[in-house]
């Protein structure tokens, strides 16, 4: 069975493997995530060490909610699946703990120290200059939906999705002075674990995508994710991509005005205005996978 996905409550034990088996294998003892059950341990040594390759083990914030997956193509699609899988059974994102052999779960709060040091450096202001072209009008039309996922590289309008708001590099900055409350989302695809982001971005994979088939999940996953990121609607939230010719983070401002978010900021510049401006960047590790 290639995939596996531990449940809270049982652990599906594989026929001839003990603990004592284990130890003598010289599997070592990770060190597991603050309040991690004894049925999530157990489910560890029992299944998740013998498991194929490659595979990852998933744990929600509080420890109390986790999923695994094993034998997949690569390790960032056992992770990927591994953190889809924990937030449609769950209703809650899990954190990566274990990718293949690699420790991630401390890598979220390092994280956050970072960008918390990277806020307290960001400039008062950038004298309203602009970067990357992100307030060029290209003429283009804004669309009444969602951009089609096989169209989201292409120009952007210069207007946002109905009911939110365009924001510049120098505006954003100042934001982040200002709004203690501010939510960024970089909703940007990769196959890696981590990538560079925004400060106290969070990675949502798939937020800002469009698939006839998909749509559904993608919209049940993105609102599973946000309630635990935002559970207010009064919260600001900013979604970004690449670019000024990246869709993903239009698509993702429609998604939470149609979540009823209240005050959402669609920052077309993207990671190129950002870098342009000379502004800091945070290595990030996936928060969750829509599908």
């Amino acid at each position: 069975m290639p995939t596996m996905r531990f449940a809270a409550l049982t652990v599906m034990c594989l026929a001839g493997l003990s603990l004592s088996s284990l130890a003598s294998a010289q599997f070592s003892q990770p060190k597991f995530p603050p309040q991690l059950p004894e049925v999530a341990k157990e489910g560890y040594f029992k299944q998740f060490v013998p498991a194929a390759e490659h595979k990852a083990f998933v744990v929600s914030a509080d420890g109390q909610r986790f999923s695994a997956v094993f034998g997949r193509n690569s390790v960032d699609e056992a992770a990927r699946v591994a953190s889809s899988a924990c937030l449609a059974e769950h209703k809650v994102p899990c954190r990566i703990w274990l990718a293949d052999k690699t420790e991630m779960f401390g890598s979220y709060a390092k994280t956050a120290q970072e960008s918390a040091r990277a806020v307290a450096k960001l400039p008062a202001g950038l004298g309203g200059k602009r970067f990357a072209d992100e307030a060029v009008d290209y003429q283009v039309a804004t669309p009444a939906g969602l951009r089609p996922g096989k169209e989201v590289h292409g120009l952007t309008p210069l207007a946002a999705p109905d009911g939110a708001e365009r924001i510049e590099t120098d505006a954003l900055v100042k934001l982040y002075k200002s709004e203690k409350r501010l939510v960024v989302l970089d909703v940007l695809h990769s196959r890696s674990l981590t990538r560079s982001t925004l400060p106290k971005a969070t990675w949502i994979y798939g937020g800002g995508w469009e698939q006839g088939e998909l749509n559904k999940v993608i919209d049940s996953q993105f609102l599973l994710a946000m309630r635990s990121l935002a559970p207010r609607k009064d919260t600001p939230i900013v979604s970004y991509c690449s670019n000024r010719e990246c869709w993903l983070s239009w698509n993702a401002a429609l998604r939470l005005k149609q979540a009823g978010y209240e005050h959402v900021y669609w920052y077309r510049g993207g990671v190129d205005a950002w870098h342009a401006a000379g502004l800091p960047l945070v290595e990030t590790p996936l928060f969750a996978h829509m599908w």
